[in-house]
């Protein structure tokens, strides 16, 4: 077994049709891929959307590579923060 593993990586949002082997999807809980203030709660995905997600990509062999946008104080929003609460519940039970 290598020390290490490489993963192929795609464009944004990238999900396969089939189970490959070694593969990163890379996507935002929001629309931006920094912070965005004028973002709105409904332009962010929820915990159960971004399970999805990951169950999905799970289920397919790939790596889940979540991109959060922390303003520039280093504070993540709100609803980022929401949205990642709900996920580790998801994925804990």
């Amino acid at each position: 077994m290598p020390e290490y593993v490489s993963y192929r990586v795609y464009k944004d949002r990238f999900i396969p049709d089939e189970k490959l082997k070694n593969w990163q999807h890379i996507n935002t809980i929001g629309y931006s891929w920094g912070f965005n203030k004028e973002q709105e709660e409904y332009d962010y995905k929820t915990g159960k959307e971004l399970f999805e997600i990951y169950e999905k990509v799970k289920s397919l062999g790939g790596n889940l590579l979540l991109n959060i946008g922390p303003n520039g104080e280093g504070i993540i929003p709100k609803y980022e923060l929401k949205a990642l609460k709900e996920l580790v519940g998801l994925i804990c039970n």
